[in-house]
């Protein structure tokens, strides 16, 4: 994704006689969907150049984020049942613990356990 700005704002660069960084600048402004307006290309080559960006950025930055979003809602879903495993495990736990601690109170009072 950076190599295609970083390309493009070269190409810019040198097609629209920019100083250094501005054809950067122009490809990151473009590709971001900003458009600020206070650098335009004026050959043909550069408007190209930023519909190019243009079209191309959008989806690339679409499909970057569908990943991230597929990848936090695995991790979510992993957490997800390890805390239900735990949840079980100390619901286990606590039962027998309780049953434990009950028979002891019934032991100590002499009442007999049900």
């Amino acid at each position: 994704m950076f190599s295609l700005i970083f390309l493009g704002g070269l190409v810019v660069q040198q097609v629209e006689n920019l100083p250094p960084g501005d054809g950067f600048y122009f490809a990151m402004v473009i590709g971001l969907t900003i458009g600020y307006g206070d650098i335009t290309p004026k050959t043909w080559i550069g408007r190209a150049v930023a519909l190019l960006l243009g079209f191309t950025r959008v989806p690339l930055l679409e499909a970057i984020l569908r990943t991230l979003v597929f990848v936090i809602r695995a991790w979510d879903q992993r957490s997800i049942a390890l805390n239900a495993r735990a949840i079980r495990l100390n619901r286990l736990h606590s039962t027998e613990t309780d049953a434990k601690f009950r028979e002891a109170v019934h032991h100590l009072i002499d009442i007999p356990a049900p």
